[in-house]
């Protein structure tokens, strides 16, 4: 499975290199933008664009048939572009937070009010992808891209929801602890369906 991710890898750093560029565009604007959040939040959610490149160049490339004929299991390759979306979030969060606790350094402001809106939306931007892949792996990528490019907008309507809002704080509590819980849930049963489902698809 290493030589899986390895191989997912070479090809970020080959096709996405726009992506990584628009990254750091908004990483840059969020630290002298203000207090608009919209560039604080938005690379997380397009952060699950990636994977789905990379599922996009393998089936233009007929990857998934020919990876069939290494000793990879199906649950093998659905697996690595799971462990490569969490990883992709992740790193975005990090640096997301290391620009806005700078900025706080920085400006004096408060980090507090960014922190609470990345640690809501984090697992909440986690969730169109969850529900896209199994899509993905069950009909190809581009009815799935439809249903993330949905999501993608349902979510950037309740944005304002959060930045508008006086009380942003979130206090540890049941409701802060269910909206994190919940997505990754969802994300884990996520990899369970589209296992499944791509076990049981013809290549």
């Amino acid at each position: 499975m290493k030589g899986l991710i390895l191989k997912d890898l070479y090809m970020m750093r080959k096709y996405n290199m726009s992506f990584l560029l628009i990254f750091a565009v908004f990483m840059v604007v969020s630290f002298f933008g203000g207090e608009n959040s919209f560039f604080t939040v938005y690379p997380v959610l397009l952060a699950g664009i990636l994977p789905v490149n990379l599922i996009a160049y393998d089936e233009k490339s007929k990857w998934m048939s020919y990876a069939v004929v290494f000793p990879y299991s199906r649950r093998q390759i659905v697996t690595v572009k799971y462990i490569i979306t969490a990883v992709v979030y992740a790193v975005i969060l990090l640096l997301t937070f290391v620009v806005q606790w700078l900025k706080a350094a920085v400006y004096g402001g408060d980090i507090s009010d960014n922190v609470s809106i990345i640690s809501v939306l984090a697992p909440v931007g986690i969730m169109p992808s969850a529900v896209m892949l199994p899509l993905i792996f069950k009909l190809g990528v581009e009815k799935g891209r439809i249903v993330y490019i949905l999501g993608i907008c349902i979510i950037c309507a309740l944005i304002p929801m959060f930045t508008m809002s006086e009380d942003i704080s979130i206090d540890i509590g049941a409701a802060q602890l269910m909206i994190i819980i919940i997505p990754i849930l969802l994300f884990i049963f996520s990899w369970f369906v589209s296992v499944r489902v791509f076990e049981k698809r013809e290549l």
